[in-house]
Parts: structure tokens; C-alpha cells; sequence
């Protein structure tokens, strides 16, 4: 390789000098998520746990008369509550998956370190 610069090295290839090829920019570090999606996301654990608790305790007790209907609501809550939990975590994963351009300019709080 030890032809000058701007020569055919051989088949398509030309060396260009190396004053000519510009160095790369540094990539933004990646954004940590904020407390929020862990919070959500234990949330929706809490949901879960307890949406199969209620329908647990619906399948296996005799309740008296209608207070199995509270049991069903109590799980259709956890249901609703999962599923919005769930929805809030993808929206705050990907908010943290998005380079700002504040990042790239290093003017953001996470970039300082």
C-alpha cells in the first residue's frame, strides 16, 4: 500500500489523501429513560399481579350472591390499568430512543458527564 495518494489501488478503488477524509462526529451518549418508565412499568407489574389475583380468587371462591361482581370489576380495572400502563411505557421508551438536538449540541443536562 504503498502508492500515492489519488492513484488506482486496483479494480474501483482510488485512494484519496488523508487530509481529505473528514473525521466522523462523536454520537450523542444514549439517553438513560427517565424515572417515569420505571415507574410505569412496575405499575403494570402491580396490575398484572393483581388482575390474576382477582380472577384467582373469582375462579376458585363461592362468592355469596353478587359480590362476585366486584371481583370482575376489580379485574376489568386491572385490565384497563395494564393496558394504559403498557402503552405509557412504549411512549416513554421511545421518547428516551430519540437523539435531541439539544444532545447533539452538548447543551443537554445527560451529556454533560
Amino acid at each position: 500500500m504503498t502508492e500515492p495518494p489519488g492513484e488506482d489501488v486496483g479494480g474501483d478503488l482510488i485512494r484519496l489523501p488523508d487530509d481529505r477524509v473528514a473525521p466522523r462526529p462523536a454520537a450523542p451518549p444514549p439517553a438513560r429513560h427517565g424515572g417515569s418508565h420505571g415507574f410505569v412499568v412496575t405499575l403494570m407489574a402491580a396490575f398484572a399481579v393483581i388482575g390474576i389475583c382477582a380472577m384467582f380468587a373469582f375462579i376458585t371462591v363461592k362468592w355469596p350472591g353478587e359480590t362476585s361482581r366486584y371481583v370482575i370489576a376489580v379485574f376489568v380495572f386491572s385490565v384497563v390499568g395494564f393496558i394504559s400502563c403498557a402503552s405509557i411505557a412504549v411512549f416513554t421508551a421511545a421518547r428516551g430512543m430519540v437523539a435531541s438536538s439539544t444532545a447533539r449540541d452538548g447543551n443537554h443536562p445527560r451529556s454533560a458527564s
